[in-house]
């Protein structure tokens, strides 16, 4: 797969057959800033797209291939408005907090480690009937982490 013309704002090649990668993804809920993650054990180079407001894909720019998963307000919003994932997250959401790490800004967060199968198959099946319902190419983030 070409490497998308990133300077003259194409759109990424998602390899939405990469979708199964989050299975293995790690999931991290950060309760104070209202995300939730998800990504592999060691990270990787990769861009985030937009899918629609819905959430952020983290993308490998070289293979399309999904790296990542970020929802920005997930109790807030998305939660509210996805109710089948919001169902699954209240019976495996852990009750423990995990001890306060420094974040990105220097600040102390609230980190919860989650670890839950069910909850991950929920949602990757959510992202398959996005993909389905929402089949157009997000563009790219100008942003490249």
């Amino acid at each position: 797969m070409a490497r998308p013309d990133i300077a003259n704002g194409n759109s990424v090649n998602v390899d939405f057959s990469s979708v199964d990668n989050i299975l293995k993804f790690n999931m991290l809920y950060d309760k104070d800033q209202d995300i939730l993650f998800l990504g592999p054990d060691k990270p990787r180079p990769a861009t985030s797209v937009d899918w629609n407001g819905e959430l952020w894909l983290r993308v490998d720019i070289q293979t399309g291939e999904i790296v990542g998963l970020e929802i920005d307000d997930f109790e807030g919003f998305f939660l509210r408005k996805h109710p089948e994932i919001a169902k699954a997250w209240e019976e495996e959401r852990p009750s423990a907090t995990l001890p306060e790490r420094l974040g990105a800004v220097g600040k102390a967060r609230s980190h919860k480690d989650i670890s839950s199968e069910p909850l991950v198959r929920i949602i990757t099946n959510f992202l398959m009937s996005l993909f389905r319902s929402t089949p157009c190419q997000p563009s790219l983030d100008p942003s490249v982490a």
